[in-house]
């Protein structure tokens, strides 16, 4: 979990997608994670025991997008749900990258 709250801070983003050793998707982790108690029966906040795994915190099955699918389904996907930010898989399952709504916003600004 110390390695995942570095990134989250180094980058200053506010979730990452988890995958495993062949690069499928397997969750996201955010920010948020960090601090609900989930599985443990605990006071502590998880932050303060960055020595576990991610995959104790993260939230799964998560919901992805295509790297095919046209932008107006991911509008859909952002405006349902309220989603602010969704990792992009290939049509093998493995991650390609992360999008956000701010990334749709500056596409359709642009167009």
């Amino acid at each position: 979990m110390q390695q995942a709250w570095d990134k989250l801070a180094h980058h200053k983003v506010k979730a990452l997608p988890v995958t495993d050793a062949a690069g499928q998707l397997q969750g996201m982790v955010s920010l948020h994670d960090f601090f609900l108690p989930h599985h443990q029966a605990s006071a502590i906040p998880q932050a303060a025991r960055l020595d576990g795994k991610v995959a104790d915190i993260m939230s799964q099955p998560v919901r992805s997008l295509q790297a095919t699918q046209p932008i107006s389904e991911l509008a859909l996907a952002f405006s349902d749900g309220g989603m602010h930010h969704m990792p992009v898989i290939d049509a093998a399952g493995q991650l390609c990258g992360m999008i956000t709504q701010s990334d749709l916003i500056a596409v359709l600004f642009k167009q």
